[in-house]
């Protein structure tokens, strides 16, 4: 197909999520037009550059009411609402899964520039983001390799504050109200949806900053997964389970490029290839 023939299918995803109008966004634009065509593949070619949205690990209860037969557990030594022994293995294991999953364009070696890893404002998800960190980048064998006996290095990471619009956390039934119209969708999964998109151009123009920036972590809650899947329409009802990410993997095929979206929710063993309604798979 000829390039001037391709149809601009990521500007109609775009206008079939609402996001266009919100954010200002050209239907017409250049970016548009590059990032998602009508391809089926049988087989994911590699990315070049991934966004990881995963809810923290196993938690205690960080609620309680008037007549819970626990309203005084302490929950020690973790303390209420933190990450327990399991919570702790869940994203050290995630970690690993990205490790294993991005090491053709990670390397085995961290620097500052290959990943923006963010966390929203509570404990349980940024010390999920560490365990993360410390899967994806073990020292071992490399020139940052400073312990012999801890096969661990620091990585900075940042945190957002509470009710930041891109990371946020609700309880209950407010994960359907939240979700009923377009303009809330708009309100929740979109700034975040609007960062990807950015993002995406980015790199595809060769403008990211960075440059070789390879990876974005975004250490959130199960509230924070609905969002992004409600905003792009491939929610189903469900409470994502601890440590369930959601991966935006920009890929190249035939000298274009373009977007593929997983979702693992352990329900299967490898994470399943979600279709934006309206739309092919790249």
């Amino acid at each position: 197909m000829a390039k001037d023939k391709e149809p601009k299918l990521w500007p109609l995803v775009m206008e079939q999520l609402g996001v266009l109008s919100l954010f200002n966004l050209n239907p017409s634009d250049d970016m548009t037009s590059q990032l998602l065509w009508p391809k089926i593949v049988q087989v994911a070619p590699e990315s070049n550059r991934a966004k990881c949205i995963f809810r923290h690990g196993n938690r205690t209860a960080s609620r309680s009411y008037p007549t819970d037969p626990y309203i005084n557990e302490t929950y020690y030594p973790y303390g209420a609402g933190q990450l327990t022994n399991k919570g702790r293995n869940t994203a050290y294991h995630l970690g690993k899964t990205l490790r294993a999953r991005y090491k053709h364009f990670l390397g085995s070696t961290y620097t500052p520039d290959l990943v923006d890893p963010v966390s929203s404002s509570t404990n349980r998800t940024k010390m999920s983001l560490e365990l993360v960190l410390a899967g994806l980048f073990p020292p071992k064998g490399t020139a940052l390799e400073w312990q012999k006996e801890l096969n661990w290095q620091p990585i900075p990471y940042n945190y957002l504050p509470p009710n930041d619009h891109c990371l946020e956390e609700a309880i209950g039934s407010f994960f359907l109200l939240t979700t009923l119209t377009e303009e809330l969708k708009q309100l929740t999964g979109g700034f975040l949806l609007k960062k990807i998109i950015g993002d995406s151009q980015a790199k595809i123009q060769n403008k990211l900053n960075p440059s070789t920036r390879k990876l974005f972590l975004y250490s959130a809650h199960d509230i924070s997964v609905i969002y992004i899947l409600s905003t792009m329409n491939v929610y189903f009802p469900h409470v994502p389970p601890y440590g369930a990410y959601v991966l935006i993997e920009v890929h190249k095929i035939d000298n274009m490029s373009g977007i593929m979206i997983y979702y693992q929710d352990y329900s299967q063993d490898e994470p399943r290839l979600l279709q934006v309604p309206g739309c092919d798979y790249f």
